[in-house]
Parts: C-alpha cells; structure tokens; sequence
C-alpha cells in the first residue's frame, strides 16, 4: 500500500495509515524521503529535521514492525538547489547534470544511512517515464523519456545505497504501465531493457494500474 505520508498533500497520521494497511491485511507500506525535504537547504542534510512530512514518515519507520508491516521507500525527486538550469526551467527536477547527480548520491547516502535496518527497501525515482518530478518545462520536452539518464540515477542510487546499508535491497524501474503505447511507455520500457540496468538493482517494479482497463497484451 502506497500511503504518501511523505507528500505535503498529506494530513493522516502514521497511525491511521498502519491501522489501515494491517486491517486490509497489507505486508508492505511504500512512501517517500523526498530530497527537497532532507536537504530544504544546499549542503544541511536533516531527517526529519523540521519537515513534518519526513517526522510522518519517521513515526511510521519507528513503529511499522509492531503492525507486521515492512516499510518500502521511495529515493525521488529533484532539488532546485542543484543544477546548472541549462536548458532554462530545468532546475531541480529530474536528475539529468553533473550537479544534480553529486546531490542525489549525497541524499541517498545520508537518508538511507540515517534510517538504518528501519527500511531495508529502497526505490529509485517514481515513474521515470513519465517525467514525474520533472519541471513544468522537462514535461514539455518529455525529458522523462531519456532512458540513459534513467539508469544513470540507478547507478549512482544503487552505489550509494549499498555503502550507506549493504542489506539494503533496491528496487529500479518503477515505470509507469510498460506497455501501454498511449502513455509511450511501450518504447521506453523496451529501450531501458536493452541497458544495463539489471546491474543496478536487486529488483525491479512496474506499476500496472495506469492501463486503464487496456486489454492486456501478448
């Protein structure tokens, strides 16, 4: 069950959410660490520090292993603090320049590091394909669809997750309805399997509900 604790949409408690997930008989609880919110300020790393959104998923990590629940989260989105904002309206969406990479690698060290053996389970970006925590003008340009950088992200989350917790399991892919050809899905699944992406992951995730009832295919 994907709760978004970690969302600043988000007004339910921990509680509530582990409540919820153990009476419909969950196992896992997927969230996020967002970048912005760990590193609000180019250079201070603080978990939870004074977002409320991370002190959510915080309360959720310390008592998830009393309601039998494993906590999965997701290493996503961008910082505006980061990068050379070339092209214009680039900055601090998808990790695409030098800069930015420094700063995820340095984010993902940090956060899996302070969780620990909390959350054994890590995520590499959310829907990728789809441009998702691009910038408005990244989503115009369908920036989302360069699968390279893609991989690129999963390296360097894998490295750095790995060093920070070596039991850490990563998860990449996380694409939006592989073959759905209306969401150009299709293309870019079939594009990243051709990578090398299989070193830098111990599994990988799809999400099949974007199908919008599309027959499935062969």
């Amino acid at each position: 069950f994907c709760a978004h604790l970690g969302m600043s949409t988000a007004t339910y408690t921990a509680a509530e959410v582990l409540t919820s997930i153990q009476t419909l008989n969950g196992k896992l609880w997927r969230d996020e660490a967002k970048w912005s919110y760990v590193e609000a300020s180019r250079g201070t790393l603080a978990y939870p520090g004074a977002s409320p959104y991370l002190s959510r998923v915080k309360d959720a990590l310390d008592t998830a292993s009393t309601y039998g629940i494993t906590p999965q989260l997701i290493l996503n989105y961008g910082n505006a603090a980061y990068g050379s904002n070339v092209p214009t309206g680039y900055q601090g969406g998808l990790v695409l320049d030098a800069d930015e990479k420094a700063g995820y690698s340095a984010y993902c060290s940090y956060i899996v590091s302070q969780i620990g053996n909390k959350c054994n389970l890590w995520e590499i970006w959310n829907e990728w394909n789809l441009g998702l925590g691009g910038t408005a003008q990244e989503l115009t340009d369908s920036a989302g669809l360069n699968v390279t950088a893609y991989v690129d992200v999963m390296q360097i989350a894998y490295a750095a997750a790995k060093a920070a917790n070596p039991q850490s399991k990563v998860i990449g892919g996380v694409v939006a309805e592989p073959y759905d050809p209306t969401a150009r899905s299709e293309n870019w699944f079939n594009t990243f399997l051709a990578t090398n992406w299989h070193q830098y992951c111990d599994e990988f995730s799809y999400h099949h509900y974007h199908n919008f009832c599309i027959p499935e295919r062969d």
